[in-house]
């Protein structure tokens, strides 16, 4: 009928056909030269249950009547395709079984690399297998390198064993500067695995010199090195634990050079540390990749545009578990809109972005048909948001992303300077004076959050810069923050402001001056985390001999143009009234 003209069938619909009959294929000449590749692109679920496919394209290739290059190809696409792991494994399989020769595996190492980038573990762990036949063969180890990080910080446990046998070959049999793939494999101490660390470090200790570079980049995992790992790094790696025995009568400052957090320099370094991100997003982590993303987020161009493909695929994946943290929700969903922005600049460099994503569009669709599931994937002013904690990281998420749409590089006030929760009081001033010289009000929430997490144990400097550098509201607000002025004086044009302040500086004290800014109905318990408590003795109840009994003031939430954002600093555990 197509022949007569009656119908012509879509290509998604031969594809899907085809599978199911393996048998006949040279009796057309379309089905070889234009049906097969539709199978190719639109196999059926089907397809890795016919159990005759496989020697008959094993016997057409050999016959040459199905172009093996081309074949070899369309099997690697298949990793990115969005199949089920039943058919991509298939696609795996076969090539795999036509055993692609060295100058093959050239040819194709694009594709290959790109493969890398798979949801499916079986897809990255064939890919890897075959990367290693050509360590020392001419691959590019620039690009490779961009991957590294995402493999190597893989929950999968035999992908991050192939990423470093496929560096360690690399590293045996080509000449290249050890940064390359050094810096990238600094992430495969993410894992707790003594296998996995011992290996990684093994390859460090042979192959990189301990460089600044190298060293800077293994300090971010310090903490998560083994201690049986650790000697094997004592090259690289400051070990401070012997810091215990010196005894000091003095206490230190809570922020000094020791404490200070990472600066991202470039767009690059956004792109690598990312990932840690989403990983921990409870930590300082997130406050370096946000304060990054809104420095760097429009410094990109055609060829570093590239480095958001693995991040991109790193977002998707975790959103798409069913538990998730949600400041991982809202970061995830900050880089996914993003991306999706920059496809529509970049559409040949990130064309694999849509496919991912529309994959995860159809998991998040399945879970949503669950009446108590609380939408994780969109624009991120409809993520969910069950307390009103989590409402209020969803407005400065909103904040953040409007901010990198419009190009808006004016820093974060609240964004941690110096671990493990902290914002030094000079950093604040001077952010500060860089929002009143461009005559820019600052998010609430923000100023809020950074004055809680503001270290007030050292301010002598920031108060001698606060009063030369700012005016205004600004200057009267940090003299009363950092205990110039005892009583707050001046204009009060934001009373959030100055009640976060008049609470984080002296959380006891009663300010007159703040009585008509209509807070004075929050039980103080609230704000101050203490609430009154007892022990109940239960006799009768074996299991549990004593009850804790802790009293807790009744109040209805309000709605409020700013409300008060109090939050516990260390734990993270904010309140929202």
């Amino acid at each position: 009928m197509d022949e007569k003209g009656y119908v012509q069938p879509r290509p998604e619909l031969l594809g899907h056909h085809l599978s199911n009959y393996p048998s006949n294929l040279d009796q057309h000449p379309e089905t070889l030269e234009t049906h097969f590749w539709y199978l190719c692109e639109y196999p059926s679920k089907s397809l890795p249950f016919r159990k005759e496919w496989f020697p008959l394209v094993q016997k057409l290739v050999g016959e040459k009547k199905i172009e093996r290059i081309r074949f070899l190809r369309e099997c690697l696409l298949a990793a990115n395709r969005n199949f089920n792991k039943n058919v991509t494994g298939w696609f795996m399989d076969a090539f795999t079984a036509l055993k692609p020769t060295e100058n093959e595996l050239i040819e194709l190492q694009d594709e290959l690399l790109a493969g890398l980038a798979s949801a499916q573990s079986k897809a990255v762990n064939t890919i890897l297998n075959h990367l290693k036949k050509i360590a020392g063969a001419g691959i590019k180890t620039e690009e490779l390198s961009h991957y590294l990080p995402n493999l190597l910080s893989s929950e999968v446990k035999t992908v991050v064993a192939s990423g470093l046998s496929l560096t360690e070959k690399i590293f045996q049999r080509k000449r290249l500067d050890p940064e390359m793939l050094g810096m990238a494999l600094s992430t495969a101490f993410v894992s707790k695995d003594d296998g996995i660390q011992t290996k990684a470090a093994k390859i460090i200790l042979k192959y990189i010199p301990p460089s600044e570079n190298i060293k800077e980049a293994l300090s971010h995992y310090s903490d998560n090195i083994l201690t049986n790992v650790r000697p094997l790094l004592e090259k690289y790696i400051e070990d401070n634990q012997q810091e215990l025995e010196v005894i000091t009568t003095e206490s230190p400052f809570l922020i000094s050079d020791a404490n200070k957090v990472r600066v991202l320099e470039n767009f690059e370094d956004l792109m690598f540390f990312l990932p840690v991100a989403i990983e921990d997003p409870y930590s300082q982590h997130c406050d370096i990749a946000l304060d990054g993303f809104i420095r760097f987020a429009n410094e990109v161009d055609a060829e570093s545009v590239k480095l958001i493909e693995p991040v991109f695929l790193k977002a998707c994946k975790t959103i798409s578990k069913w538990e998730v943290p949600y400041l991982s929700v809202l970061l995830c969903n900050l880089i996914i809109n993003y991306g999706l922005n920059l496809l529509e600049k970049y559409p040949d460099q990130l064309k694999n972005l849509e496919k991912i994503y529309k994959k995860t569009l159809e998991e998040e669709a399945a879970r949503e048909t669950y009446s108590n599931y609380q939408k994780k994937l969109g624009p991120v002013e409809k993520v969910g948001a069950e307390s009103p904690a989590m409402k209020a990281f969803r407005e400065l998420a909103i904040y953040i992303n409007q901010k990198i749409k419009s190009g808006d590089n004016v820093p974060l006030l609240f964004a941690i300077t110096h671990s493990p929760c902290w914002v030094s009081p000079v950093s604040l001033v001077e952010k500060l004076e860089i929002y009143q010289n461009k005559n820019i009000e600052p998010h609430y929430l923000d100023v809020q959050l950074a004055l809680q997490r503001c270290a007030l144990d050292n301010i002598s400097e920031a108060l001698v810069l606060a009063e030369e550098k700012l005016k205004g509201e600004f200057k009267d607000l940090l003299l009363f923050f950092f205990g110039k002025n005892a009583v707050p004086k001046g204009k009060i044009e934001h009373p959030s402001w100055w009640m976060t302040a008049g609470i984080t500086r002296s959380p006891k004290t009663v300010f007159k001056e703040f009585s008509s800014f209509g807070y004075d109905n929050i039980p103080v318990e609230f704000i101050s985390g203490e609430y009154q408590w007892k022990t109940i003795d239960n006799k009768k109840n074996s299991y549990y001999p004593v009850e804790l009994n802790i009293t807790i003031p009744k109040y209805h939430l309000e709605k409020r143009k700013e409300p008060l954002f109090c939050g516990v600093f260390c734990c993270r555990s904010e309140r929202t009234f």
